[in-house]
């Protein structure tokens, strides 16, 4: 087993563990920062999201949409990937006990942004999923490059360099008590999101993505 599914291995049972001990609610306040992000990016045009239904060992991302307004949308999955519908009601359990709608003919073709769930987060902002690949596949398989912003219960963000090469990379990285962020390359942490890292942030994001 190489470091990578250790470290995978080991998170999801210290998250497991974590859920068990505290309350879901510990993490709500983890969201003020990413309505901030999201709010930020609405006044550039960000519409279209991407979010998911929580298992027991991720965020509750509900919150977040019950109160901001944006078009949110979900995984379906299918084969070894999955496209992107609109999040609606009823929802049923598919693959993994996770929840997806019934209705998976409203496909959309580009989304602004991405909140997407990990396990952990390595060295450089890189997802550690469940190991599925899912989400990989998918955004490897993009022409263009949406914002992603990784979540998850407690930081699970580890300083050293796992990730394979087809791994996604994100532009944020937001737990209960720190933020990461790329920037210039490297990656930095703050406390509570301010308007300067957003503008920094956006204009290296800018600039990437248009390259």
């Amino acid at each position: 087993m190489d470091l990578k599914e250790i470290f995978r291995k080991d998170t999801k049972k210290s998250l497991k563990r974590y859920i068990k001990i505290f309350a879901k609610s510990k993490h709500y306040k983890m969201f003020k920062n990413l309505e901030k992000i999201l709010n930020y990016y609405h006044k550039f045009g960000a519409r279209n999201i991407l979010v998911f239904k929580p298992i027991d060992i991720e965020p509750n991302i509900t919150k977040v949409i019950d109160k901001t307004r944006f078009n949110f949308y979900l995984p379906f999955m299918f084969d070894v990937s999955f496209k992107i519908v609109k999040y609606f009601y009823p929802f049923k359990e598919a693959k993994f006990n996770i929840l997806q709608t019934i209705c998976s003919n409203k496909v959309l073709n580009k989304i602004d942004i991405a909140i997407i769930p990990v396990v952990g987060v390595d060295k450089g902002l890189a997802r550690i999923g469940h190991s599925k690949g899912y989400y990989d596949r998918y955004f490897n398989s993009l022409n263009y490059k949406p914002l992603i912003i990784f979540v998850s219960l407690k930081d699970c963000f580890i300083d050293k360099n796992l990730a394979a090469p087809y791994d996604i990379v994100g532009n944020f990285y937001i737990t209960p008590k720190k933020i990461y962020y790329m920037w210039r390359g490297d990656v930095r942490v703050c406390y509570d999101i301010r308007c300067s890292t957003l503008r920094g942030v956006n204009r290296l994001y800018n600039r990437k993505k248009n390259k």
